[in-house]
């Protein structure tokens, strides 16, 4: 039924009359009391979401790596990996501290020491996802490949 003012009746308004049944609703729901149970449900609902651990967990992941004189670092939001070590003796194929997953970018290699007179030549590649070939070469040695001291770096995913 609809009155002439618009006010309807019905069941859905509890058998009673629409206006009615907005008046009872904010006699109960729009009190002080009520709007600060309201307010303390849902600060617990979002305290218990948004905690610094539940983002930090969810949203921010945490770089990881293995300092040491042969090591690497790990960015885990971009899966960057940045790999370094020093070779006593270089001219070889060498073990990287971690395997890329995807692959090595590069290997940069450079001499750790002075070689005299000698002008030398450090260079490195990679030769997998796991190794990487480093040596020098001589001029004094009539550019032959030999085996200097290097430290070299990886970059890689």
């Amino acid at each position: 039924r609809m009155t002439t003012n618009g006010d309807i009746f019905g069941s859905v308004w509890g058998n009673n009359w629409l206006s009615i049944w907005i008046t009872n609703q904010l006699n109960t729901r729009g009190t002080i009391d009520w709007i600060n149970s309201e307010l303390a449900v849902r600060d617990n609902n979002i305290n218990t979401r948004a905690t610094w651990d539940y983002v930090n967990q969810t949203f921010a992941r945490k770089n990881t790596g293995s300092i040491q004189d042969w090591g690497w670092i790990l960015d885990d939001s971009t899966g960057f990996i940045m790999q370094w070590g020093t070779l006593g003796n270089s001219n070889g194929t060498y073990n990287f501290p971690r395997a890329f997953p995807v692959g090595c970018f590069a290997v940069f290699v450079t001499n750790t020491n002075a070689q005299g007179t000698q002008v030398d030549n450090a260079f490195g590649y990679p030769v997998s996802n796991s190794q990487f070939f480093a040596a020098t070469k001589s001029s004094g040695m009539a550019n032959l490949v030999n085996n200097f001291p290097v430290a070299w770096l990886a970059l890689g995913r």
